[in-house]
């Protein structure tokens, strides 16, 4: 009870679908009537033959009754259990009713993330951690965390992109800087190799054509093997590694032919 108000939320199912209604009771005092006005805060469809159990009506109700009274450590662990037993429609109540609220948007995109990816759901979990990565205010730990999981959901464009961005937060993290000095190598290599083939099929090469290819192979070393040895070195210099040794050593090699 508020004051003058009274307010509950209800669960209402017919057939296979559960509606959740907000209840609002204004009070008049001195009037012989109290009138009702009912307001439809968000639907939810439960399919009977959803994968998934039908959380507690309790739950979803503490949930929007905690959303609606600001109590944001509550909303958050009632969120984590909602999201582990109906994702789906855990989903559903992000985007409707939380995306939106500064102080718990992001706790809660980053846990439906979490718990698709736990119950193996990976084209939503990678979705999900998508829009999550878009965000400009990720700590160095978290994007690591973060990539850890998105290698193994096999979206290796976006793990580089985590792994620059917390480069940038910490220009000297052991795990980025391997990551991204041997993806670019294997990058720089995959382009070597085919800018080599094109070159050996060519019969009769000419000078402008062997021009054309020294240039391609320096622009390639500029914007590849540079890269790649800076992130290796970077790493030598807290690890003793024979193939990160290796590697550095044949991109000097490659330099003194390009270059």
């Amino acid at each position: 009870m508020i004051n003058n108000k009274v307010s509950r939320f209800v669960l209402y199912k017919r057939d296979n679908i559960t509606i959740l209604y907000y209840y609002y009771y204004p009070l008049f005092y001195g009037s012989t009537s109290m009138k009702i006005l009912q307001r439809l805060l968000f639907l939810v469809c439960l399919a009977s033959t959803s994968v998934f159990a039908q959380v507690p009506e309790s739950l979803v109700s503490n949930l929007f009754i905690s959303l609606e009274n600001k109590e944001w450590d509550n909303v958050i662990i009632l969120f984590e259990e909602f999201s582990m037993k109906d994702p789906e429609n855990a989903e559903v109540f992000y985007w409707v009713r939380a995306s939106e609220v500064e102080e718990i948007s992001k706790k809660l995109l980053l846990t439906l993330a979490t718990n698709n990816y736990k119950l193996a759901r990976m084209d939503k979990a990678l979705e999900l951690f998508r829009h999550y990565c878009d965000k400009d205010d990720c700590s160095a730990e978290e994007l690591l965390a973060i990539a850890d999981i998105l290698i193994d959901l096999g979206d290796v464009r976006l793990t580089r992109n985590l792994y620059t961005k917390v480069v940038a937060l910490e220009p000297d993290n052991l795990q980025a800087n391997i990551f991204l000095g041997n993806y670019i190598y294997l990058q720089a290599e995959r382009e070597r190799k085919r800018l080599d083939s094109a070159y050996a099929k060519i019969t009769k090469p000419t000078r402008m054509t062997y021009a054309k290819y020294r240039k391609e192979m320096e622009e390639l070393f500029d914007l590849f093997y540079t890269k790649s040895k800076h992130h290796l070195e970077v790493a030598a210099k807290q690890i003793k590694s024979e193939e990160i040794t290796k590697t550095l050593q044949h991109i000097a090699s490659l330099e003194k032919i390009i270059k």
